[in-house]
């Protein structure tokens, strides 16, 4: 196929014939020859040009495709109540991967234990940490895992928002059964997106129970609504355990707090 050059403008002939003229060696060309030279570096002009042109299409183009994937890959915004009831299925049923979609990839974790019942690390970074600490890790411990929240968020999208939780669960090795309670602090992202972008955990009871224990405790939580629950609705159940009677306490003074509150 033969070469056909690209369209020059008056404007490459103009600027091509100056640079001709500048060239010092052309000054003895024939005034034909020289305008084919002229000509020559013309085409080079467009021919620059046009190339010039293609890049920018193609990196326009390559520019629009990551904006679209982007938007294609970010998670449509979540609500508060959304994120923490994702955040505790992911946990309770030891399904990882639905961490991302209720923590931000900038998200944080902070721990305090106030127990040597239980351990966990003081801090983690980014949700693939975080994922590791409170699902894969704490899965491989503990089974038959039920969390609750003692309050629910009033607006669906808000910066902050702090709960008291109640925690059950039996230990793989063994048998025992856990009982604990606490607070969380949850950190908002923007309305835009909404995932956790930080969660503060504070364990203030933990209490470990013998396995002849586990069937009247499992039973009481398996009646509780889930995972949203008052104080009331989980002290009116309990049973009559001698090794629960802190988390008693912990109930009946959240309780008090709500009837004063």
């Amino acid at each position: 196929m033969p070469f056909k050059p690209p369209p020059t403008l008056d404007r490459d002939l103009a600027r091509a014939r100056q640079i001709a003229r500048s060239w010092k060696p052309l000054d003895k060309l024939a005034p034909a020859d020289a305008e084919t030279v002229a000509r020559a570096i013309a085409e080079g002009i467009a021919e620059g040009r046009r190339y010039g042109l293609e890049i920018a299409q193609a990196l326009s183009v390559a520019h629009a495709e990551t904006c679209g994937s982007n938007r294609m890959n970010r998670s449509p915004a979540i609500s508060a109540a959304d994120a923490i009831s994702t955040y505790i299925l992911a946990k309770d049923s030891n399904h990882p991967q639905l961490m991302h979609r209720a923590f931000a990839q900038d998200c944080e974790l902070e721990m305090t234990v106030k127990t040597d019942a239980i351990s966990f690390p003081s801090s983690a970074k980014g949700p693939e940490q975080i994922t590791q600490v409170l699902v894969t890790d704490f899965s491989e411990q503990y089974e038959n895992i039920r969390t609750f929240c003692f309050s629910h968020p009033n607006s669906d999208f808000l910066p902050y928002f702090q709960c008291e939780w109640l925690v059950g669960m039996s230990a793989r090795q063994g048998g025992s059964f856990r009982v604990g309670c606490g607070h969380y602090g949850w950190y908002f992202g923007p309305e835009d997106d909404g995932r956790v972008k930080k969660l503060v955990i504070d364990i203030e009871i933990m209490c470990v129970l013998p396995v002849e224990a586990s069937e009247p405790i499992m039973q009481w939580l398996a009646a509780l609504p889930y995972p949203w629950c008052s104080s009331i609705q989980a002290n009116e159940g309990i049973p009559a355990i001698d090794g629960l009677r802190p988390i008693e306490h912990f109930l009946r003074t959240e309780t008090n707090k709500a009837a004063i509150g």
